[in-house]
């Protein structure tokens, strides 16, 4: 499959929805138009959804804290929290409507675990939570396991036809470094 060019002057949903991206923190530059680019592939062409409205913003580790705390009672920064507006009602597997918090540096710290860059992380996450908002679960191991094999099912298709360095880069770093 042939990797995509990342044009910012690409748009981003080809008329079936509409992606946000909003960076509230300083440490990782990320690439709005490239991610808007590789979030609208993976809800049309994977996916197949017919309609979406999702807002991602990437939050610090303090900010990401609290949302965690406040909103679930979690200790310390998640790596990624999901707001489904749909009522249960809704849900949908053809249309989403929602919103990611994702941590970068969360990115970052995990992703040598996985050895990946920290960009694939990050994209990772965007996947992860449109499955979630899509009525996947992983609180148990069989929904966790199902959810898993979707989500690493995804990354292969993203990364197969998207350079994922191009999401973003951290602030202190050149692109050579990448």
């Amino acid at each position: 499959m042939a990797t995509h060019s990342m044009n910012p002057t690409e748009t981003s949903s080809a008329g079936r929805g509409s992606i946000t991206v909003s960076n509230r923190q300083k440490k990782f530059r990320i690439a709005s138009s490239a991610l808007k680019q590789v979030t609208s592939y993976y809800l049309q062409d994977v996916r197949n959804l017919e309609s979406w409205d999702l807002s991602i913003a990437f939050l610090g580790p303090k900010q990401m804290t609290k949302w965690n705390e406040t909103h679930l009672n979690h200790l310390g920064a998640a790596d990624i929290l999901t707001y489904n507006y749909l009522s249960p009602a809704e849900l949908s597997c053809t249309r989403i409507f929602g919103e990611l918090l994702i941590c970068p540096q969360v990115a970052h710290d995990t992703a040598p675990n996985y050895n990946q860059h920290w960009t694939n992380e990050i994209v990772r996450y965007v996947v992860h939570g449109i499955l979630h908002l899509l009525g996947y679960d992983d609180v148990d191991p069989e929904d966790r396991r199902i959810m898993k094999v979707q989500e690493n099912r995804g990354m292969a298709i993203l990364e197969q036809a998207f350079n994922l360095a191009n999401v973003g880069r951290y602030a202190g770093q050149s692109v050579e470094e990448q």
